[in-house]
C-alpha cells in the first residue's frame, strides 16, 4: 500500500490534538465519536478485552475515541498515511528501526528521537503502543478509565522503542557496518555478514570491522559539533552548545549545562536568537551556531585582565559589552566574591 511520508512533528501535533481535545479510550476504535448507541451495543458483548468498556465507556459518551494503536491509525489516515491498527502487528512488521528501552534510554546507545513509537511487551506480545513527542513524554490512549494521557518515557512500563514505517526521520540514528574476517581481502566482502549497530558502538570496532556509512565519517551525526540541535536530543554537542548559551549569560534552567536540550534550553536558544536577529525556531543549525561562536569569541576579545596588587595568583577581569542580564549570570558564578561590582557603560 503506497502512502505519502509524513513529519514526526505532524504526527506529533495530531496526537497533541487528542489529548487537548481530552479523547476517551473504547478498545478497537480509532478516532470515531462515542455515542449512548454504540455504548449500548457494547454492554452487550461478553468478550473479557471489552470489560473495561462495558463498565467504564459511557464517560466518554460525546467524546472522540481510540485505542492506544487506533491512535497511530487515525493520525496516519489524517496525514495521508497509512498505519496498522495493532501495536503487536505495528512493532513487528511496521516499524524500520526498533529495539529495546531501559529506563528511557535506547539501549543501543542511539537517540530516542521525537516521533518515535515506544511499546510495552507483557512476555508474550507488544501490548501497548504510545508515541514519544520529546522533553521526557509519551502521549498514548492508557485505558477506559484515563483515556488520552501523558507518561513519562522513563516508566518502567516502557521496553521498546521503534521508529515507523512512513515518517520521514530526519538523519540517522545506526548505521550498517560489515564484517570482515581476520586475513580477508576486499574481494570477500560480498560473502561477510551484515548488520546495524549505534554509531557509539560502530566507533569501538576493532580493526576487522569496516563502516559502511558514509555518514559516520563524511557527515556529521546528531550529536556533534556540526549537527543540527533541536529540543529532545542529547549528547556531547548539546553540553558545547549549552556551554556556549551560559558563556554569554543565557539562563539554562533549573540543570544547567546537563546536555540534554529540554525546554528550558529550547527558550535560551530563542532569546539569543531574538538577541541577535536570527529566525527564532529553537533549533541550533549551522546559522546560530556560528552566531554562538562568533558571540562568544567578540565577548571573550573584549575581557581585559589585571593583577590585583599584593596576591600575586588573584586578578580582576573586566568584560564590556554585556548587558545586565548576561552580567548577573556571570556574577552568579562567584558567590563568595564580595569584591564584584556590576557597572553600566
Amino acid at each position: 500500500m503506497s502512502s505519502k511520508m509524513i513529519s514526526p512533528e505532524a504526527l506529533i501535533a495530531e496526537f497533541r490534538r487528542a489529548l487537548s481535545e481530552g479523547w476517551g479510550y473504547i478498545w478497537g476504535t480509532a478516532g470515531e465519536k462515542w455515542t449512548a448507541a454504540k455504548q449500548k451495543e457494547l454492554e452487550k458483548t461478553t468478550d473479557a478485552d471489552r470489560a473495561q468498556g462495558r463498565q467504564y465507556g459511557s464517560k466518554w459518551i460525546g467524546k472522540t475515541v481510540a485505542d492506544c494503536s487506533g491512535l497511530f491509525s487515525w493520525a496516519f489516515k489524517r496525514l495521508g498515511g497509512y498505519m496498522y491498527h495493532g501495536s503487536d502487528t505495528m512493532y513487528k512488521k511496521y516499524c524500520t528501526n526498533k529495539g529495546e528501552l531501559k529506563a528511557g534510554k535506547r539501549t543501543d546507545y542511539g537517540t530516542l528521537r521525537p516521533g518515535t513509537a515506544v511499546f510495552v511487551w507483557n512476555g508474550r506480545t507488544y501490548s501497548h503502543v504510545g508515541l514519544y513527542v520529546g522533553d521526557n513524554t509519551v502521549i498514548e490512549a492508557m485505558s477506559t478509565i484515563n483515556g488520552v494521557t501523558t507518561t513519562k518515557v522513563t516508566a518502567g512500563k516502557w521496553t521498546h522503542w521503534g521508529e515507523l514505517a512512513g515518517v520521514e526521520y530526519s538523519g540517522n540514528s545506526a548505521i550498517a557496518v560489515t564484517q570482515i574476517p581476520m586475513g580477508a581481502q576486499v574481494k570477500d566482502l560480498d560473502s561477510c555478514s551484515m548488520g546495524s549497530i549505534s554509531c557509539a558502538e560502530a566507533q569501538m570496532l576493532p580493526q576487522q570491522f569496516i563502516i559502511q556509512n558514509s555518514e559516520l565519517t563524511d557527515q556529521p551525526q546528531q550529536g556533534s559539533s556540526g549537527a543540527t540541535l533541536r529540543r529532545g536530543d542529547k549528547g556531547q554537542a548539546v553540553t558545547e552548545m549549552q556551554t556556549l548559551l551560559m558563556k554569554l549569560g543565557y539562563d539554562l534552567g533549573s540543570y544547567g549545562v546537563d546536555g540534554d536540550f529540554g525546554k528550558d534550553t529550547e527558550a535560551a536558544v530563542k532569546r539569543f536568537q531574538r538577541d541577535h536577529g536570527l529566525t527564532v525556531d529553537g533549533v541550533v543549525g549551522s546559522q546560530t551556531r556560528a552566531a554562538l561562536e562568533a558571540a562568544v569569541q567578540k565577548t571573550a576579545s573584549n575581557v581585559i585582565p589585571s593583577r590585583v596588587e599584593g596576591s600575586p595568583e588573584s586578578y580582576s577581569v573586566t568584560i564590556s559589552g554585556l548587558d545586565l542580564t548576561q552580567a548577573k549570570a556571570i556574577a552568579a558564578n562567584y558567590p563568595g566574591n564580595s569584591e564584584i561590582e556590576i557597572e553600566v557603560g
